[in-house]
């Protein structure tokens, strides 16, 4: 149950974020490089940001916490590419964020965070 309740507090975080980007996306994109490293250090901010809210780790155990670090960001990155997926079969506007690649990076950044600040 804690490992669902980790991948669901990342994927508010990622949520929250992609939700900023549709409202601030404008018509140029920068580099894909570029956006894959903005986007894993926003995974490392928000990573931060939600020790301020929850300091304890939902996992106690450090197998866990080390799967967590392994399979969540592929979670993550397979929802945002069917999210991806869904808005361009419906002509809505994407963000970058909602690739594999970005989603995993931010997830991953998110994680590593947790892992290692989390007590």
């Amino acid at each position: 149950m804690a490992f669902i309740a980790e991948i669901f507090f990342q994927f508010l975080f990622e949520g929250l974020a992609n939700l900023g980007f549709h409202k601030l996306s404008g018509k140029r994109r920068p580099h894909p490089f570029v956006s894959a490293i903005g986007y894993a250090l926003l995974g490392v901010a928000f990573g931060a940001i939600s020790l301020s809210l929850l300091d304890k780790p939902f996992l106690n155990e450090q197998a866990w916490r080390i799967a967590n670090v392994v399979i969540t960001p592929v979670i993550l990155g397979f929802a945002m590419a069917h999210m991806e997926k869904h808005r361009t079969k419906k002509r809505k506007k994407t963000v970058r964020l909602e690739t594999f690649f970005n989603a995993y990076l931010f997830a991953l950044g998110f994680a590593l965070i947790r892992f290692f600040f989390a007590k």
